[in-house]
């Protein structure tokens, strides 16, 4: 079947491109044609494959999304941009160019693809949480451009950029990571962690289930219980996503500490099996938040458990599974009566 919408999506983080590709491919009229990850495969697609929706991020190298617009609406004038990106400071200087959409990151599948099939139409398409925003003038818009820099440094880009593409494919996965950074922090600060060390873990929080971005989604929304050959793939994750994640130059490790997340203090985890100090005292955070959450949320093949049984699991394995000084800042943490997760 010949679909009407034809995409073509530009960002210069594959695992972005390729969770776009991998969401839209369920939507029965858009089709995703070819992806670019800069200004000049862009461009170059475009003579190619002739798509009529561009999805382009904004911050990219060589040119950005702004003066690749500026020049998609000079040779390709028919041919309709829409900006999906972390920031919402560019908005004006978006429509300005040519842009007919205007998208964050955070957008679910569903209304990222009717967001598609509007601009198609003819219609203009901005995120509800930015039109109640006032806009800026240039004054307060370069500030807000130094401070956005300031606390949000190449690194934490490229991971939010990762975690948003991970959260979209899979709907069970939404808010589980940041569920479980908030609480591995939580724990961290608890036991006197620098904050170097603070901010390597919160990294590795956002992403620790980046490498399901690899396993079929038929696996991970799979409401019965898993094959053994099922189980085993969903047990390559933490080694996808060190593969994903060991090209980037952290100041910690970052890779690692996702790598070790299933370990388990007696050596039965995986992907290596091993014990003990070898497994890194983040890894061991990650162990502890990741099972609390898991437990208390819901999940396709059970109900939530609740926060009770999570902190029984923990409490009843501390120095056989996990981490004894972990399990016990987490312990003290939870039976705080104003802790929630964020």
């Amino acid at each position: 079947m010949v679909k009407d919408i034809r995409v073509l999506v530009v960002d210069d983080h594959q695992v972005v491109r390729e969770g776009l590709q991998h969401l839209l491919a369920q939507e029965k009229d858009i089709a995703v044609v070819g992806q670019g990850s800069n200004s000049q495969e862009a461009l170059r697609q475009m003579e190619e494959l002739s798509p009529n929706i561009v999805l382009m991020d904004i911050k990219m190298p060589e040119m950005d999304g702004i003066k690749l617009t500026h020049l998609i609406m000079k040779t390709k004038p028919l041919c309709n941009v829409i900006m999906l990106t972390l920031y919402d400071e560019y908005l004006t200087q978006a429509m300005e160019a040519g842009a007919k959409g205007y998208l964050l990151k955070d957008i679910k599948r569903e209304e990222l693809a009717e967001a598609i099939r509007q601009v198609h139409s003819g219609k203009v398409v901005i995120s509800e949480s930015i039109k109640s925003k006032p806009q800026l003038d240039c004054g307060q818009e370069q500030s807000k451009k130094i401070k956005v820099s300031k606390n949000m440094n190449m690194f934490e880009e490229t991971i939010q950029a990762m975690a948003i593409t991970a959260e979209m494919r899979d709907p069970y996965l939404a808010g589980h990571q940041r569920r479980v950074t908030h609480l591995a922090i939580a724990i961290a600060t608890q036991m006197g962690l620098s904050e170097e060390q603070i901010g390597g873990l919160r990294l590795a929080g956002i992403v620790h289930d980046i490498g399901k971005t690899r396993v079929p989604v038929e696996i991970l929304t799979n409401p019965l219980k898993l094959s053994e050959a099922e189980f085993s793939i969903i047990k390559m994750h933490p080694l996808v996503g060190y593969d994903i994640l060991k090209t980037i130059d952290f100041p910690r490790p970052v890779a690692k500490f996702v790598y070790q997340h299933h370990e388990r203090m007696d050596g039965s985890g995986y992907p290596e099996g091993i014990s003990g100090d070898d497994i890194m005292l983040e890894a061991r955070i990650l162990a502890v938040a990741d099972v609390v959450d898991a437990m208390s949320s819901f999940r396709p093949y059970r109900p939530a458990k609740g926060l009770d049984k999570a902190l029984q699991e923990i409490s009843e394995n501390k120095d056989i599974l996990y981490d004894s000084k972990v399990v016990e800042a987490c312990l003290e943490i939870c039976s705080e009566e104003n802790f929630k997760f964020s």
